[in-house]
């Protein structure tokens, strides 16, 4: 006996039909599919679900499961693949099922569900993907996982780039808690040095502006093989209050010039500069426009960049 559907047509009929033929073979199939199982195909029936998605949705119905969770334009199949298998699995989806929550999200979500455990708070702090499955492996073996909340940043970078990379990463705007890097010691020396010392440097006045720098210990070049020609020291960053700064292009600028000529004064580095505005501050500090850039400390040269 023939199917009877929607309007009395049987599937014969329906197949004919322009609303039908709109669909791409694979969507008509899936329709086909759900008509034959006697599935209410309306959840699905849509030209802005693809057949992928047509038929996670039709699956959902097949086994009697709630596919309003997931039966919307906004996820992508595999998004309700993962939500689909939360329904099966009787847990709460209404935790991840949210068209922001990229599917592999939900699968480490679901995963933790799965073990009477609730990652979402961690996602919302925004922790990414790789952060998560350590987090969810801590929290299954009962570990303190208050430690994870840190961000430290460690690493050995190639000496030729430690420079970019340190401006990139004052640049980058991410709330590092600690960052921890082995450097050339010639390097080390001049990021961990105090006004006055022939070590003082624009990178090191830019640093200061957002970390206390530290320097941890030496490491010999003969811990290497095979054996550079340089020695390292491994220092420390650590973030400190920033006192307020209008532009931080501006101050970078003016670091960069103030110490193009490290022997000769302000007066002679800055002459493209308001010297007048900058020789005010100077003075608030008992400077005069003919002291070097070493020996000043980086929060006079941000109260100069805020003045210009």
């Amino acid at each position: 006996m023939r199917k009877k559907i929607h309007n009395n047509l049987t599937i014969e009929n329906l197949i004919r039909t322009e609303w039908f033929k709109q669909f791409d073979e694979l969507q008509q199939n899936e329709i086909l599919k759900g008509l034959k199982d006697n599935l209410d195909i309306s959840y699905y029936a849509h030209p802005y679900f693809n057949a992928w998605q047509m038929k996670e949705i039709r699956i959902g119905l097949k086994d009697n499961l709630d596919v309003s969770w997931y039966a919307k334009k906004e996820f992508d199949y595999q998004q309700m693949s993962e939500i689909r298998e939360g329904l099966e699995d009787f847990l709460d989806v209404s935790i991840f099922a949210k068209p922001e929550i990229s599917w592999p999200t939900m699968r480490i979500i679901k995963n933790g569900l799965e073990e009477n455990i609730n990652i979402y708070p961690y996602v919302e702090q925004g922790f990414k993907d790789n952060q998560l499955r350590i987090i969810l492996l801590g929290l299954f073996n009962k570990i303190d996982v208050s430690y994870y909340d840190k961000l430290y940043f460690v690493s050995n970078v190639p000496y030729y780039i430690t420079t970019p990379i340190i401006i990139k990463l004052l640049r980058s705007n991410i709330k590092f808690d600690k960052i921890v890097m082995m450097v050339q010691k010639e390097l080390g020396d001049r990021l961990s040095s105090v006004p006055g010392s022939k070590e003082y440097s624009s990178i090191t006045a830019l640093l200061n502006y957002s970390y206390a720098i530290r320097r941890e210990f030496k490491v010999s070049r003969n811990e290497f093989i095979p054996i550079p020609n340089v020695d390292s020291v491994v220092i420390s960053l650590t973030p400190k209050d920033r006192i307020y700064l209008k532009d931080f292009d501006k101050y970078e600028k003016l670091l960069r010039d103030s110490f193009q000529f490290k022997r000769k004064t302000l007066r002679n580095n800055l002459r493209g500069y308001d010297l007048e505005k900058v020789g005010n501050v100077l003075a608030t500090y008992d400077y005069d426009l003919n002291v070097r850039a070493e020996e000043l400390d980086y929060s006079i040269f941000v109260d100069i960049a805020n003045s210009l």
